[in-house]
Formats: C-alpha cells, structure tokens, sequence
C-alpha cells in the first residue's frame, strides 16, 4: 500500500495537474497557439514548461502526434523515485519527453503492474501512455509479457519480442526484435506491417561503461536516418542512479507516426537491454 501511494503521489506531481485522461484522445482540443494549463485551483505551479500545440494546421497528422512535427532530436529522460533507491522495489517506470532545450513534450507513464516488475523485471510486458501538456494521451506503447529470459537480443526465433504503438483509435506501428547473437537488432514496420527501419546497436558487452548508439537505418537502401543514443553517466552516478537518459534524432520531415514509433522503440531498447541489467544487479 506504502509503495502505491508513493507511486500515486509522484504521477501527480510529474504529470499536468489537469482534467481526467480520456482514450484514445480527450475531447478537450486547445486553440491553436493555445498554452498548456499549467495551474489549476489547488494544483502546484509544473516546474518544467510544456511546449505549445503548433500555431498552424496540420493535416493528415494524428492528435497529439502535432508535438513531434518538424523536430529533429528529442530527449528521453527515465525518473528514478527516491523509493527506489532507499527499498531496492521495482515501481513501473516514468519518463520525461523533452525538446534540447528542455522544454516538455510529454511524460510517459507505465500502467502499473507491480508484481510483474518486481519479478520480471524488463522481461515484464508494459503499457506505456504518453500524455501532453493539456493532460490527453497522445499515444500508447503496448508490449506482452515476455517469458524468454535470453541474455542479448533474439538470438532464437522462439525469444523474439515486438511491441506497438497506437493512438486515436488506429494503429502507428509496431517493433520487433531480429536474430542476433550479440547486439540488438530491431525493425520497425508501419501501419500496414512494411518494414521502414531498421535499428543496429553495438556489442552488448559495451554497454556497461560507455554511451551506446543505435542506429536507425532505411529499411529500403540502408541509409542512415537517424539515432538512438543513450547516454553513459560515468561511474559514480551510473551506482547510485539507475534512470537512463535517451537522444533521439531523426528527420525534421519524417511523418511523425515513424517518430512515435522510433519512441516506442527508445523504450523497448531499455527494456530489452537497460532494464534487465538493473533487475539483475537488485537480483543477482
């Protein structure tokens, strides 16, 4: 019960202290231009600034996904809750979407299931809503729950994974994991299930004490077209804090459905490959 309301209590303290989230989108639509509400009566002052809807018109482009038009780089941060750190328990995970600058673009939050992250650990399956400033869920990643406890990354076709990414009542796209005996290998295909990306990682083994880059390359002629970087905090903070921090570039003319999805894949590559490592290290 402790850690549900310590959990309870930080999600409103992290998220937009505005009206109740609805799905797949909530009926509140802002002006364009409009501001995110950052006060409400009896709610604190948010201490990060919420970026914008656009000023202009976006056509063909899915609510809540306008954030994402004409960006280049995002940054993933992951929160690390002081329970955490002082009990040792698994809580579901809570991120911060931000621009370089830091303004905020959404926070994404698990459904919590704190049975299957405590005893799981990144082989649990999550349901990841990520909301906006004006409180709506612009997007969710969903994954099963994964039984193969495979060190690296689907080495066999049995221990493959996938993941998808949805909103407004439709499909944006889905990841799955390739055969690879000692880096992560995914792809990420469309709406209709064509494969659009292909994401490379380095060595497994290299993880530990350095930055890791992703790569994300062209389904079609291997291109590069973008990264995924997750950023090494060096020794000291990598002992005390187990957040991951996340660079995500790609394409300021990309849709932004492959944007969303290039998220969804920033998260499963965590808990593919970041999450386990720290359950194992509470566990081992």
């Amino acid at each position: 019960l402790y850690f549900r309301m310590a959990y309870n209590n930080e999600m409103y303290t992290n998220a937009p202290p505005t009206a109740v989230i609805q799905a797949p989108y909530a009926s509140y639509q802002p002006g364009a231009g409009a501001s995110p509400i950052v006060l409400q009566p009896g709610a604190p002052q948010l201490p990060q600034y919420w970026v914008a809807v656009p000023s202009f018109s976006l056509p063909n482009c899915p609510p809540g996904l306008e954030f994402l038009h004409g960006r280049e780089k995002v940054i993933i941060k992951e929160q690390q809750r002081l329970v955490e750190f002082l009990v040792g328990v698994e809580l579901p995970n809570q991120y911060s979407i931000q621009t370089p600058t830091g303004e905020q673009i959404y926070c994404m939050a698990e459904e919590p299931r704190y049975l299957q992250a405590e005893v799981m650990g990144g082989n649990r399956g999550y349901k990841m809503q990520v909301i906006d400033g004006y409180r709506r869920i612009a997007f969710t990643i969903r994954r099963p729950l994964q039984f193969c406890k495979c060190a690296c990354c689907a080495c066999c076709e049995c221990c493959q994974r996938e993941s998808m990414v949805e909103g407004s009542g439709m499909v944006f796209g889905s990841m799955h994991t390739r055969q690879s005996c000692t880096s992560t290998a995914l792809t990420i295909k469309d709406e209709v299930g064509k494969e659009i990306i292909h994401i490379d990682g380095p060595c497994c083994c290299s993880y530990c004490c350095s930055s890791a880059d992703f790569v994300l390359k062209s389904a079609t002629n291997r291109a590069t077209v973008g990264h995924i970087k997750r950023k090494w905090k060096g020794c000291l903070r990598s002992t005390y804090s187990k957040a991951n921090e996340f660079h995500i570039e790609f394409p300021a003319d990309m849709d932004v459905r492959t944007k969303a999805n290039i998220i969804g894949a920033c998260i499963m590559i965590d808990f593919e490959q970041f999450e386990k490592s720290k359950h194992n290290r509470e566990t081992g």
